[in-house]
Order: structure tokens, then sequence, then C-alpha cells
């Protein structure tokens, strides 16, 4: 089933991100799930008659939706394939007594009072941190994915177009395959020099952003860049290769962040209402390098 959208009434052809967003949200919750494959058709039937700007604009629109909890995942039992769905209508306490009430089918976002209040999980204040310290550090979670020794023929570079590059250097630290395909099996050289198979995306939707903030953070590279004094956290990754539990716990942090733009465009997210408590667990979670500390 591909949504059938008429924009030919219209006098500007341009639909925005949070439109096309809508819409899918709206597919979604009709067709209970979909594959990412059914998704992307989707999008490019709504791009036909008009205009997104970017390259890959499925990444674009459904990344932002799945980073906030919008869009969760879940295995067809038959097929153990992993599919879309939408996400569960949640609360989300901004104080004592009023919540963000968060409505993925109608990708609603409407503050209300306790009065109003409706029998829908509530996420808490002191969620955010809780969900934090339940996520393992990247090596932790590395050291458990299947160890290896194939024979690797290519590099694997997300961001570039081909993806796959010919072997420079064997020793460093990068992500290989022994094939050019896209949806070859992925392995991840670590500065120990062990090599790990990348758990595929139906085991993990996590696992190859996992693998590339580990390569970043040994690169001696920040993730964060944190102000002690406004206690606000940005990251130019939060749309790239931020693992998504991660997102989702940071935004919990200023859930009204989720009532603006800012976080479907562009690269970069800028999170206020952040503790020292939760760069502790970020620090913990991605390295001592990960996180760089400033009071400007």
């Amino acid at each position: 089933m591909i949504l059938d959208i008429c924009l030919k009434n219209l006098e500007i052809h341009i639909l925005t991100y949070n439109d096309i967003q809508k819409n899918i949200l709206q597919f979604l919750y009709v067709a209970n799930y979909a594959s990412w494959h059914i998704l992307k058709k989707n999008i490019y039937s709504l791009l036909e008659e008009s205009t997104v700007l970017g390259t890959s604009p499925e990444y674009q629109i459904l990344y932002p939706l799945l980073r906030t909890g919008f869009i969760e995942t879940a295995c067809r039992p038959e097929s153990g394939k992993l599919v879309y769905c939408i996400g569960n209508n949640v609360l989300i306490q901004i104080n004592n007594g009023q919540f963000l009430k968060i409505t993925p089918q109608s990708f609603s976002r409407e503050l209300i009072d306790s009065d109003n209040v409706e029998n829908y999980p509530i996420l808490h204040k002191n969620t955010s941190l809780a969900l934090l310290k339940r996520i393992p550090s990247l090596t932790e979670i590395i050291y458990h994915w299947e160890k290896s020794n194939i024979l690797i023929k290519y590099t694997y570079d997300r961001f570039d177009k081909n993806h796959f590059k010919n072997i420079i250097d064997v020793m460093k630290p990068n992500i290989f395959t022994n094939t050019n395909y896209f949806y070859s099996e992925k392995y991840l050289k670590t500065k120990e020099g062990h090599l790990y198979l990348i758990p595929s995306i139906e085991q993990n939707i996590d696992s190859i952003n996992i693998a590339l903030c580990y390569l970043k953070a040994i690169d001696g590279k920040p993730i964060f860049t944190y102000n002690s004094v406004k206690k606000t956290i940005k990251s130019y990754d939060f749309n790239t290769i931020l693992p998504f539990v991660i997102c989702r716990a940071l935004i919990l942090c200023a859930p009204m962040i989720l009532l603006n733009d800012e976080i479907y465009q562009g690269k970069s997210c800028e999170i206020n209402n952040v503790s020292k408590d939760h760069i502790t667990e970020l620090i913990r979670i991605f390295g001592e390098i990960a996180v760089r500390v400033s009071d400007e």
C-alpha cells in the first residue's frame, strides 16, 4: 500500500519534512506496521511532485522519528524481519502539575495539566537518568559481539556515496566487509586488533551507530559538548551516529524540544537541563574523550 497524495491543486509543490513525517505516521497508524522498503517507497511517492532538500531523504525523514520515539521497531513473528510501527501515546512530566502529551498518529504534542491525565504511560523527570544508567558502555556492548577471523577486503564508510573502498590500513580500527554489497555483513576492528561481527539491523538497530561512535571516541574526537554553567549539551552527531536510545534519554531532559523543529533538521541538536550526573553516565558509556566540558 502506497500513500496516494495528490498535490495537483497546490500552487507551490513543496512538502516540508514535518508534512511527510505526519503522512508517514498516519500511514503506519492505518497499516499497523511496514518494512523500511515500504516506508521508503511511500516517501519517494510523496517527493515525486515536491521538493525536499538533501540526499537520502528516507534517512532524514525516518531517523528523527525513530530518535524521538514517534516510530518504534519490532520483529514480525513469522519471519523475524525488522518492521516499523507507530509509537505509543505517552505523557512526559514537565513539572509536578504539567505534562507533555505525545500522540504519534496525529504527530501532535500538547501541554496538559494533571486534571486531564488519561490512562497513558507516564515518563517522569528521573526517567532520563535512569535510562542512561541501564545502558552498558560501548566497549561492554562490542565485546559481547561475535568474534571473527574472516578475510576482510573493503572498508565501509556509511557517509560516502560509494560506501566501500579498498583497504589501505588493515591494522587501523575501522569497519570492514569482505564484499562490496550494501547489505553485506560488516565487521568492527577494535583498538586491540580484535575483529567483531556487527549485529544486523534486525538484531540491533543501533549496532552500526555503536560501532561508529566507538571509532570516533577512540580517535580522540568528542561526541558531545557540555556547558556546565548553562547545563546544555550539544552534539553534532545527534542525527547521524548517536544511538537512538541515547537520543531518547537526552530528549527527556528537556522534552519541550519536541515542540520545535530543531531536532528534525540538520545534524546538531542542543538540549538543556542536562545535569552533571547525565555527563557522568555519558562519559561511562562513550569514554573520557567523548564529552568536552566548557563553561562558556
